[in-house]
């Protein structure tokens, strides 16, 4: 079985100016929600498990999946109240049928090959694996220090005008190890700030550089780029 886990719970404040008030994995591209891009993605890279980490008009979500991907095998983490992301992975993991489980953001768009991902997982025993994407002139993202085995030694403050290998937000997680480890943090935590940033967090994190295209349609810009490349592609 692969499964993913996919956080669909943002608010999207940042797309308001350019969306309608939905979630913004529901932010329509050339007519249709940016998450039927991503679950047909997830599809083609033979992910037969999907769990939807849902918050902010979560509803509007399930009746998406229910009405568009019932053939679908998932389920649904709701959020009652924001969770942060190291959170609500902590809630969808107790769904989790899977001794290794993706990890996905639902407003981004990472067309890599899983498989190698996956095989470097294995191949490392790693617990906690992240895949990197190599940045050109960055302007925003925070650059991510690894050594030669891929062992993740610093999550560093952004470099402008670097070239840098950057978090896309695409993990491989242990299910079992990273519960037991996330049973030591609140319900509510980032996994950004508060589990990556400690150097006591009680486990090494791999990283791995991944080739194709990586697309944040959480930023106006991003958002604006997709809609062309599928437009053009169309």
């Amino acid at each position: 079985m692969r499964e993913v886990i996919i956080l669909a719970g943002g608010l999207g404040t940042r797309l308001r100016e350019v969306i309608n008030d939905v979630p913004k994995c529901l932010a329509p591209i050339n007519g249709v929600p940016f998450l039927s891009y991503l679950i047909q993605y997830l599809e083609k890279q033979k992910v037969t498990r999907f769990i939807f980490s849902i918050g902010y008009k979560g509803q509007l979500v399930e009746d998406f999946i229910a009405l568009n991907y019932s053939y679908l095998d998932y389920t649904i983490s709701s959020e009652k109240e924001p969770l942060g992301t190291g959170g609500a992975i902590k809630k969808a993991l107790k769904y989790s049928k899977s001794d290794n489980v993706f990890v996905l953001n639902g407003d981004t768009f990472c067309d890599f090959n899983l498989n190698d991902f996956f095989e470097f997982h294995v191949k490392k025993k790693s617990n906690f694996s992240i895949a990197l994407h190599l940045i050109k002139n960055n302007v925003r993202y925070g650059n991510v220090l690894i050594d030669k085995s891929g062992i993740v030694l610093e999550f560093m403050e952004k470099e402008i005008g670097k070239d840098i290998l950057v978090n896309s937000g695409v993990y491989i997680l242990n299910k079992n190890f990273i519960v037991e480890i996330f049973n030591n943090y609140p319900n509510f935590f980032s996994i950004e700030t508060d589990f990556f940033q400690l150097k006591n967090r009680g486990i090494n994190i791999y990283g791995k550089e991944l080739k194709g295209e990586f697309i944040d349609i959480g930023i106006p810009e991003d958002y604006k780029n997709f809609q062309n490349k599928i437009l053009n592609h169309d």
